[in-house]
């Protein structure tokens, strides 16, 4: 059977809970084969056991697709096998740099505005992407609310101007040390941290280029190491002065921009949403409330340029690049692949015979 099909089965305790959700939404439990059970068990275990990577169970058979590629060493171990083809498109994953609004240097927005004039994102996706097939396109974006390929994008980001940076600390009471090349303040280096996911190469690669570039403007960064499994709970909690993230846009991206900048806290200040910079601002909420409840795309469109302008001039946050889809398939795998906003039809995908 495909799908079940008037199959009395009996939940398991926690299953009962979402019983009336799964039978209000029609949803349907897969019956596979044995066998299939078998590889799926071994792939799953063998990778949480941390025998091998998704890279690793790809080029071993043991995966047919391997999408989001984002590094070096996983595509040479996907191209390492005999059967695998790289294809690539755009994606919806983009990468963002965060500003703790709430910490206390940062409080500051013309501070934060005068560390953004320091900061090009260029140079971030010319080093995270060094290496792969995507490093050569241009996967600039500078919105924060729409992607480069999406109706309505304008590129509303800042010039880049260290001179300008470094005039803009001065003014607001830093001390420059011609000896140290950092700002000073009560005889105290200007520094700030970055919140590192260690063994994550996109982490630890953004920190070094930030750390490069902030160097340049006189600002010392020091890195804040902290495991995956922590960086959640500290980025909800503000633990952190800059770090950055990886965003996932919809077909409808501005249905859901309120999570990302909507003023929405707890009483203990903790994010409630996913504005992990803490910044609250009225006239923030004004234009998403209006994107919310606009049936007009084109004025729609008009608040959201307008939005990302006002979020440029706050200085919360810095987008550096989005993703391109670069996937790994089993080279008899047709019709499947990179892909963005497009939806592959199940009954198109299937294995060419071998030749």
């Amino acid at each position: 059977l495909s799908y079940s099909q008037d199959v009395d089965l009996k939940l398991t305790e926690y299953l009962k809970d979402v019983k009336p959700v799964i039978e209000e939404n029609h949803m349907y439990i897969r019956i596979a084969s044995n066998d299939f059970f078998s590889v799926s068990r071994d792939v799953v275990s063998r990778m949480i056991a941390g025998e091998y990577d998704a890279a690793q169970a790809f080029a071993a058979g043991k995966l047919d697709a391997l999408p989001m590629i984002k590094d070096l060493p996983s595509l040479e171990i996907v191209k390492s096998s005999p059967a695998a083809a790289v294809k690539i498109s755009a994606s919806r994953q983009w990468r963002e740099l965060l500003f703790n609004t709430k910490s206390p240097l940062l409080q500051n927005r013309d501070f934060r505005l005068a560390l953004q004039k320091g900061i090009d994102s260029k140079g971030f996706a010319a080093s995270d992407l060094s290496g792969l097939p995507s490093a050569d396109l241009d996967l600039h974006m500078g919105s924060h609310v729409l992607l480069p390929y999406q109706k309505g994008y304008i590129d509303n980001s800042p010039p880049v101007n260290g001179k300008l940076a470094r005039k803009d600390l001065a003014e607001l009471g830093y001390t420059w040390n011609e000896k140290t090349q950092y700002f000073e303040k009560d005889g105290e280096v200007l520094t700030l941290s970055y919140l590192r996911i260690t063994g994550v190469p996109t982490s630890e690669n953004e920190g070094q280029k930030l750390q490069e570039q902030l160097q340049k403007i006189g600002v010392a960064l020091e890195m804040k190491d902290i495991s995956a499994g922590e960086f959640q709970a500290a980025l909800a909690a503000g633990e952190y002065d800059i770090t950055s993230v990886t965003w996932l846009f919809t077909p409808y991206p501005l249905s859901g921009i309120g999570q990302l900048y909507a003023s929405n806290n707890t009483a203990d200040g903790a994010a409630a949403n996913l504005n992990f910079t803490g910044y609250a601002n009225s006239a923030l909420d004004t234009y998403i409330w209006k994107i919310a409840r606009e049936a007009d795309e084109l004025k729609k469109l008009v608040y959201a340029e307008e939005l990302d302008n006002l979020l440029w001039k706050e200085g919360i946050s810095i987008p550096l690049y989005y993703r391109a889809n670069i996937t790994g398939v089993h080279k008899r795998l047709a019709n499947y692949g990179a892909t963005a906003l497009e939806t592959f039809l199940p009954e198109n995908i299937g294995f060419l015979p071998e030749i």
